[in-house]
């Protein structure tokens, strides 16, 4: 008597289309079709990732520094990657600016500021955009029109980011007779700090609260 484990109806079928879609991507003899993102993935994943000197604290879009050395490991472009200690959740951000070995500032802050010192790493993303900026400028060209391309490519990577970005904000509601719980719904995207405001000022409690 054959004995397997217990399984039911329809397991068996789907765990065979699994298998069948798993290797559908790739057809001898035939061109390999990337789904769409992949190659952005991909990408990603070429790009180095070091570890960052020092430790970090963060206030909204600034990060200060200790025993850091920014100038030395970050540019502009890079992605800042840090495992929150309050969301426990790797929180990637854009490098906007370097400001000295100790300050840099990213395209927005953190899901919290983080308080206590953190470590972090940086992935270097700016090489991408110099390596895209050299393909669309001609060979030879003033160094003034390659920093033109790639801060056109650091702002369309920014638009890209903002775009995919989904919005959420907090607001706070009643709760049984006494109590109140913290509620975090989604906006749509783009939504201004204006339309998030007004969005918690339809909460009485939460009228003369800042975002």
């Amino acid at each position: 008597v054959k004995r397997t484990g217990l399984s039911f109806k329809g397991e068996a079928d789907k765990s065979k289309k699994k298998r069948r879609d798993k290797h559908h991507d790739s057809v001898p003899g035939e061109p390999v079709v990337k789904k769409e993102g992949q190659e952005e993935k991909d990408a990603e994943d070429d790009v180095p990732v070091v570890k960052g000197s020092g430790r970090i604290v963060s206030n909204t879009t600034t990060v200060h520094g200790f025993e850091t050395k920014f100038k030395d490991e970050v540019e502009v472009g890079d992605t800042v990657m840090l495992h929150h200690p309050i969301s426990l959740e790797v929180e990637m951000r854009l490098v906007m600016s370097v400001l000295s070995q100790r300050s840099m500032v990213l395209h927005q802050g953190f899901s919290k500021d983080c308080a206590s010192t953190c470590e972090y790493h940086v992935r270097k993303d700016s090489l991408k955009i110099q390596e895209k900026a050299k393909a669309e400028v001609a060979e030879g060209a003033d160094p003034s029109e390659l920093q033109d391309a790639a801060s056109k490519e650091l702002q369309r990577l920014l638009d890209k980011k903002l775009k995919k970005q989904a919005k959420l904000v907090t607001v706070r509601e009643k709760s049984g007779m006494w109590g109140y719980k913290s509620v975090t719904r989604k906006v749509e995207k783009g939504a201004s700090a204006e339309d998030m405001l007004d969005e918690r000022c339809k909460e009485g409690r939460d009228k003369w609260c800042c975002i």
